[in-house]
């Protein structure tokens, strides 16, 4: 029997035992028996499995078809982001327990940031006033648009008249807010949140914001991108009808625990990347060490990489190229410099087909996105709303559920489609329009003046 028939039996003895996620289950069974990763499944599908090890296989699709938990059969369960050996002697970790652990941090957190409130904003203050000097000779009837709180408050220290706070998140922080600015927010999810300022303060029931110190304007867009919404789109949709390769664009910073999660999904998608199924952006901004260490890691990505360092005009050549050139094998960016590392992938996002990435700022932006785990719980809400209003994923925070996903966006016929669809329509209702909006909020404050 071959793996790949292995798969199919583990997936039917499953469903006929009425086993939810078959398939994953089948998966997670013949990754331990075999001791194998989808690289090489999707390289060797076709290959014998052993004896023994069917054998074992069996056994262990039984026990399962017996509703005996996976993480039992496994021995292992991840909660948290850590792996943890488990057996039927204890309590097998779930996601629920997860969001347990994190309310109650979340609520240990709350306790002592009511301790240290007066600190932290006096010490957020401090810090704004080391930024005043940069508007020192700026006249003070320019509007400022800040998208950050600390240059917001660095402009208001420093007299500036007309100032713009845009709040980038959908989770509402008191650590957002800057007194005497307009505020502005993405969602009216958000827009609630900070209207009643809710939990900044325990459950204390605090006095609402100024009707007119804050406006809900849509997202935050590029208007490279906002204006080219229906070209972008009708050209994903079209490579996919035409079967070429689906363009993935990985966004990956240095945290460690999801260069892992990358690594998986690169070499997932290697056999794809093979056939021309499937290409790849990696933008890893200023870290180059990633990109040296997924090398390391994967070696066979040396096979179909090709290398995109430091060189801004050659980034921008490709992005341009892109739009209307076939793109194969694996695209690696690095920049030195902070602003082309980070610009990179909004240039990149227009030729994408889907941008894989945590749920950050880049939640908001109008991209078919598959949403990764997210670092912080404040980033949450940005897959929640990306999901929505249809232009995401939920977020998959694990390694099999985000596998999952990309299998929908590469063998669904209307998966990739569907976004592409929700995207247009949400630009047609102004979704997408929040630079302008907060732009003329800003120039509007000053025109009330004269």
């Amino acid at each position: 029997m071959t793996y790949r028939e292995a798969i199919n039996l583990g997936e039917k003895v499953l469903n006929m035992a009425d086993v939810a996620d078959a398939k994953i289950d089948a998966w997670l069974l013949l990754e331990m028996v075999c001791k194998i990763d989808r690289s090489f499944y999707y390289l060797h599908m076709e290959d014998e499995v052993a004896e023994e090890q069917l054998s074992e296989y069996e056994i262990a699709l039984r026990k399962r078809a017996e509703h005996v938990p996976l993480q039992y059969i496994v021995g292992e369960a991840e909660f948290m982001g850590l792996k943890f050996k488990v057996n039927s002697n204890v309590l097998i970790p779930r996601q629920d327990t997860e969001c347990l652990v994190e309310l109650a941090v979340e609520d240990i957190r709350n306790r002592k940031t009511q301790n240290r409130c007066e600190f932290n904003n006096a010490a957020d203050q401090k810090n704004a006033e080391l930024m005043a000097p940069v508007y020192a000779n700026i006249p003070k009837d320019i509007p400022v648009v800040a998208t950050h709180v600390w240059p917001a408050q660095a402009a208001l220290h420093a007299g500036m008249k007309y100032v713009v706070n845009a709040i980038p998140d959908n989770w509402q922080m008191a650590l957002h807010l800057a007194e005497g600015s307009i505020h502005t927010v993405q969602t009216h999810y958000a827009y609630q949140g900070y209207r009643i300022l809710n939990g900044m303060q325990g459950n204390d029931v605090l006095n609402p914001m100024p009707e007119d110190a804050l406006f809900y304007t849509g997202h935050y867009i590029d208007h490279e991108l906002v204006s080219n919404i229906e070209t972008d789109c009708a050209a994903r949709k079209q490579r996919k009808e035409e079967g070429k390769p689906m363009r993935f664009l990985l966004t990956i910073g240095g945290a460690g625990a999801q260069k892992e999660i990358f690594a998986e999904i690169i070499r997932f998608l290697l056999p794809q990347i093979k056939e021309k199924k499937a290409a790849l952006y990696v933008n890893v901004g200023d870290y180059r060490n990633v990109w040296e260490e997924l090398l390391k890691e994967i070696p066979e990505m040396g096979h179909y990489a090709k290398e995109h360092f430091n060189d801004w005009e050659d980034t921008k050549k490709f992005a341009e190229d892109a739009l209307n050139k076939d793109v194969i094998g694996i695209h690696g960016f690095w920049h030195e410099n902070i602003f082309e590392a980070v610009y990179c992938t909004n240039l990149l996002m227009r030729s994408c087909d889907v941008l894989v990435t945590k749920p950050s700022e880049l939640s908001f932006y109008p991209v078919p996105k598959l949403f990764i785990r997210r670092v912080g719980k404040h980033e949450m809400w940005g897959a929640i709303h990306s999901a929505e209003v249809g232009d995401g994923t939920l977020e998959c925070r694990d390694i099999p559920h985000t596998i999952q996903m990309l299998e929908l966006f590469l063998q669904d016929d209307t998966f990739l489609s569907d976004m592409c669809q929700n995207i247009v329509t949400n630009k047609k209702a102004g979704l997408y329009d929040g630079a302008y909006k907060v732009v003329e909020l800003a120039m509007g404050l000053k025109n009330k003046q004269k």
